[in-house]
């Protein structure tokens, strides 16, 4: 364990050899180094590793025990990790433990998981960022910090730099004296102009003095358009410019440069749009949390058609009486009812604060999940609302998202049962008290925001109000929706879709429409970042990828989370605080900057676009070539919208097409498309308008995409111990004459028919060059490090002691780097919380691998509290249990031929196997036999102290090859972790390699040797 350090996800890999920027980081030395001692701090001969650790102890509800080190760092990011132990730590809001750290004002928390540490809980990892800048320092304190009673232990801690993530700079900065502060506002609807408009931002300066003023206006490509220069400009300021009238449509950025004797003082930017608004504003297109009625006319300039208002209830049910209640949201309906702009619904949300349900005493004398006051106050505000509004509301709606408040339990209610119970209770509540007002009214409920979640959780809550709603809404979770985090784990689009299908699919199996709404989706950056910062333009391309995927998938309506936020607070948000506004960036303004006003981020510019060229759509083509996409939409004008991009890289095609048309970016630049142009494709999609139906669009697609492909594929892999194989593929009519040369040896000749891709075996290097008439290819051995197994001198008893494994090389899988699916690592989906592993226990496993004449043997120690094995035969899977197969095919990359072209023979493993420990015993089980029954080989599964033991002994006549070949022997195994007895799926697992469980591919599996 102890050679091992943590990963970032991604793949953000330390050097075992990195310094620990910690002085005595283990508590080795007992406290050196350690000072600001509070409360009951001392060393302990409990540890993770070495002798010793550091415990915190605390012995009623009030006490604090804490130390601290003092750092001085250079500017940066840094992980810190370590490892963590708790007996009997208070549960209650603001209680646990965590390691606090310490800037300039600011603070962060790191701990193992969402929240303080609570409970009772072995050792357990946990890491987490150190940002001096977030921190506004590089001279920080590290406190290990307990708060209320129980005992924790910390020990292993280690704090390494992490590579610099690309500069995004901000949208204004203080470059010296003169200016105190600078306002720069784009004017006319929110930012937005039509053709022809004049641009007339206002820029208010405070400070003393005179200054200068050079105004450079860019497109989004970097392109500077205009430029305006002042001099002699007395403070303090208030000043309309003209930056003229003639912008084709686009975003653009305007960056004011004020110098004060010629010397920078202040740099502040602002943006504005220029665009076509839609003729009509398509209800796909909603938007709810983050709504005022100031922004009305933007928000009906960027395209929006439905307005969800977020029924105010939970918050002041308690000081105010249900007129009071329903008079504020009546008041906050009012200018959308009165514009008549809108399609509007009412969204009750279900999951009030943890305080607002009864204590645990009453719930067991036999209350309600919620209080009676407040389900009495809920259904007579409802009452009078629905009553203020009749006729005008287009629907009702509620929801929650129940994983979250399931989990969450220093928020919700934490537990399963309750947060279905709260979401059913209090929809029925809702549904009855508007259908009494309105019987007609359509009432449509859900909220899931886990995919896994659907079932059975969703899907139970929803069956047993099968007769109450109408339709299904849930919030598309994304993944990682803070994108100042790149570290976490963003859900692929194909998983979006997959999400939207399953939601569709179980509400036509409930009887409902198949067509879902998506009520909450939306990327969080840093509220400093640049109008024309990566991470801006980021958010943009991730939304509108989304928006596409969510109108191919039918759903009915999408909602975009917080298009804008009031700034409450007396100052605006640090640069580097996370702020989830995608349409505007909201600025302080007014004589004493008591009100909001809002500049249009990239992401205002993609809506407003998308809003127009995808309204009124329905889906109609999909093609994925390779790195390529493109969805197909027909519109109601008879058009036909092609959307484009790449997942990585440029690309560039000319599809050939007969009809003229359009081209639009994502942020609404317009261009002439002429039969026989080339498109150049990035990963911000492209719209390609035309008049050609889409079959055709579609075909001249496909053929332009194929024809993308190069001319020759290559790709090496280790095939034995001394051997290589190449593999190549043409995609010319006629034969092509290659060269393969490798350092040190003499050059191979080789001919490639066209046809089938081909395969050659050659001595082993680590990479190569391979040269045509045309061209010359570098190519490296991709494949995962091969795996040397010990030959064992006598064969071993498999009894579960796992003697024979002493003094054996043994491999260590373990939280986070060897979990998969990686989206299991989502913080939201809390699956490494008490919820499915209790104690908070984080599984891993020591895997060790062997052999003789005879047998290949595996064994596995895996660490889990819990064991829950519910199947038999081919279902052992879905529980606690082990998995391993074998491949005697050495196999190229999965991406060696494109999705759409034929490839090698299945990627699947020749021989595959589970081992569990089961009621009846150990059972072992062939997955691929037609009949499953005993098989030709040993095993044995135990259980004791927490861990559960495998061992297996596989004849080389089983695996159909021996240790001297002839044929290669790839492998990899699996440790699944199942925690809650009925589920279907286990959540997560150990891996490896991946290519076993989740989507098989025996070419991502390790090479076994046998030196």
């Amino acid at each position: 364990m102890k050679a091992l350090l943590p990963v970032l996800l991604l793949s953000l890999f330390l050097s075992l050899e990195a310094q620990n920027l910690l002085s005595n980081p283990g508590f080795e030395e007992g406290l050196t180094s350690w000072g600001d001692l509070q409360g009951n701090v001392a060393t302990d001969p409990q540890a993770w590793e070495g002798v010793a650790s550091l415990r915190l102890e605390n012995g009623d509800s009030q006490g604090r025990a804490s130390l601290s080190q003092t750092l001085t760092l250079p500017p940066g990011r840094y992980l810190l990790s370590g490892h963590v132990r708790g007996e009997e730590i208070e549960e209650q809001e603001g209680r646990g433990a965590r390691i606090i750290l310490e800037g300039n004002q600011k603070w962060e928390r790191i701990t193992s998981a969402e929240g303080p540490e609570t409970g009772t809980f072995p050792w357990r990892p946990f890491q987490g960022i150190l940002d001096t800048q977030a921190l506004n320092s590089t001279t920080i304190r590290l406190l290990p910090t307990l708060h209320g009673k129980g005992r924790v232990w910390y020990d292993a801690l280690t704090l390494h730099p992490l590579p610099p993530l690309p500069q995004n700079h901000t949208f204004r900065e203080a470059l010296g004296e003169g200016v105190t502060h600078a306002l720069f506002l784009p004017g006319g609807i929110m930012g937005l102009y039509t053709p022809g408009e004049e641009i007339s931002p206002l820029l208010r300066l405070q400070g003393e003095g005179t200054v200068s003023l050079s105004v450079e206006v860019r497109d989004e490509t970097g392109r500077t358009v205009t430029t305006r220069e002042a001099s002699g400009l007395p403070l303090p300021l208030q000043q309309t410019l003209s930056l003229g009238h003639d912008y084709p449509p686009g975003y653009y950025i305007a960056e004011a440069t004020l110098k004060k004797e010629d010397t920078p003082c202040y740099r502040i930017q602002t943006a504005f749009i220029v665009n076509v608004p839609p003729p009509k504003n398509d209800p796909f297109y909603q938007l709810g949390y983050g709504v005022y009625g100031q922004f009305l006319e933007g928000f009906r300039r960027v395209g929006v058609g439905t307005i969800s208002h977020k029924f105010f209830f939970a918050d002041g049910y308690h000081i105010r009486t249900p007129q009071q209640l329903a008079d504020y949201n009546l008041k906050v309906l009012k200018p959308f009812l009165d514009s008549g702009a809108f399609q509007m619904d009412i969204h009750v949300h279900t999951a009030p604060r943890k305080e607002l349900r009864y204590d645990d005493q009453a719930l067991a004398d036999g209350k309600s999940v919620v209080t009676d006051e407040f389900q009495d106050k809920l259904k007579e505000t409802v009452t009078l609302v629905a009553q203020a509004t009749k006729g005008r509301i287009h629907t009702w709606s509620s929801g929650q998202e129940i994983p979250s408040t399931a989990t969450i339990k220093f928020k919700y209610c934490g537990t399963w049962v309750e947060a279905m119970a709260q979401h059913l209770i209090l929809s029925r509540i809702v549904r009855r008290a508007v259908r009494a007002v309105d019987p007609a009214i359509p009432f449509w409920t859900g909220g899931c925001n886990v995919q896994k979640n659907l079932e059975p959780y969703e899907r139970l809550v929803l069956e047993d109000m099968r007769e109450e709603f109408d339709g299904y809404l849930l919030d598309g979770y994304t993944g990682n929706w803070d994108l100042r985090m790149p570290d976490k784990v963003l859900l692929p689009e194909e998983q979006v879709k997959s999400f939207l299908t399953q939601a569709s699919e179980m509400a036509r199996k409930l009887g409902k429409p198949s067509v879902v709404r998506n009520n909450e989706t939306g990327y969080a950056i840093a509220y400093g970042d640049a109008f024309d910062s990566p991470r801006a333009l980021l958010q943009a391309q991730l939304t509108l990828r989304n928006i596409i995927l969510n109108r191919f998938c039918r759903v009915l309506s999408f909602e975009l989370f917080k298009p804008i936020e009031l700034i409450w607070e007396a100052q605006e948000p640090a640069p580097q605080d996370r702020y989830m506004t995608t349409i505007w960036k909201p600025v302080k303004a007014g004589p004493k900057g008591e009100q909001t006003e809002g500049i249009p981020l990239p992401g205002g510019a993609m809506y407003a676009t998308v809003a127009r060229e995808l309204a009124y759509v329905e889906p109609a083509g999909e093609l994925l070539c390779g790195n390529q996409c493109a969805y197909l939409f027909q519109r109601q004008d008879g058009f036909t919208v092609a959307t484009l991009w790449v997942l990585q890289g440029e690309t560039t095609l000319a599809p050939a097409l007969q009809e003229s048309g359009r081209l639009v970016t994502m942020l609404g630049r317009e261009a002439p498309y002429v039969p026989g142009d080339s498109l150049t494709l990035s990963p911000s999609p492209l719209y390609l308008v035309t008049s050609e139906p889409p079959h055709k669009v579609e075909e001249a697609l496909r053929e332009a995409f194929q024809q993308n492909i190069p001319s020759l594929r290559a790709a090496i892999q280790r095939h034995s111990q001394d051997q290589l194989a190449l593999f190549l593929a043409t995609f010319t009519q006629t034969p092509q004459y290659l060269t393969w040369e490798t350092p040190g040896q003499p050059s191979k000749n080789l001919i490639l028919p066209p046809g089938e891709p081909q395969r050659f075996l050659l001595p082993y290097a680590t990479e190569g060059t391979l040269r045509t008439s045309e061209q010359t290819l570098t190519l490296r051995d991709q494949a995962p490090a091969p795996l040397f197994l010990p030959k064992l001198p006598a064969p071993p008893t498999l009894d579960g002691t796992g003697t024979w494994r002493q003094g054996l090389p043994s491999r260590l899988l373990q939280y986070p780097q060897d979990i998969f699916p990686k989206e299991a690592l989502q913080p939201e989906r809390a699956y490494f919380k008490t919820d499915y592993n209790p104690d908070g226990h984080n599984i891993s496993a020591l895997c060790t691998l062997a052999y003789d004449a005879q047998c290949l043997y595996l064994a596995a120690e895996v660490d889990d509290p819990t064991h829950v094995q519910e199947g038999t035969g081919s279902q052992l899977w879905r529980g606690d249990s082990l998995q391993f197969a074998f491949s005697t095919q050495t196999l190229p990359p999965a991406d060696f031929l494109p999705r759409s072209l034929t490839a090698f023979p299945s990627r699947s493993p020749e021989k595959n196997y589970g081992v569990a420990l089961t009621s009846q015993g150990t059972e072992v089980v062939d997955y691929l036999a037609p009949t499953r029954g005993n098989l030709p080989f040993a095993a044995h599964a135990s259980r004791r102290n927490g861990k559960t033991y495998y061992e297996v002994a596989i004849p080389w006549t089983e695996l159909g090859t021996t240790p001297e070949g002839p044929l290669p022997l790839h492998m990899s195994l699996v440790i699944f972790d199942q925690n809650k007895t009925g589920d279907q799926d286990p959540p997560y697992w150990l891996a490896l390699s991946p290519g076993l469980a989740g989507s098989e591919d025996a070419s991502l599996f390790p090479l076994l040797l046998f030196p």
